[in-house]
């Protein structure tokens, strides 16, 4: 039995469906957008705003708890209206909701503004 090449591996993990390749290929960069976000995030909110380590972590893992109530609403929502307009708004305010971090320098505006990026990013990520 011949060996593959290493392309041909790499093409196999491709989806041949453009569909399919344009929407693993977005989720690929929000995902990485996301990890560097979240860890810049943090360096940030601790050095630079004066925010506790402990604050910074208790916020987001509230965020993350309270956004992980919305994937079966979220899902039931973009059955209903259309995972494509659901989408574009989800992450279209999670936009603003990230903007709105720019004013934020105290620990309960940033937990509220968390909370709303994560329950976005979930109802986004219905398509």
């Amino acid at each position: 039995m011949p060996k593959k090449s290493f392309t041909a591996k790499l093409r196999a993990l491709i989806p041949s469906d453009p569909a399919i390749r344009t929407m693993s290929l977005s989720t690929l960069i929000n995902t990485f957008g996301n990890g560097l976000f979240v860890t810049v995030e943090v360096i940030y909110f601790t050095q630079v705003i004066g925010l506790t380590p402990t604050k910074v972590a208790l916020a987001l893992s509230i965020a993350g708890g309270v956004s992980l109530l919305f994937s079966v609403p979220a899902g039931h929502l973009a059955d209903r209206s259309g995972p494509r307009d659901i989408g574009v708004m989800a992450y279209a305010g999670e936009g603003i909701a990230l903007a709105l971090l720019f004013f934020v320098h105290t620990y309960i505006p940033f937990l509220i503004v968390n909370i709303c990026m994560g329950i976005l990013g979930t109802i986004g990520q219905t398509m």
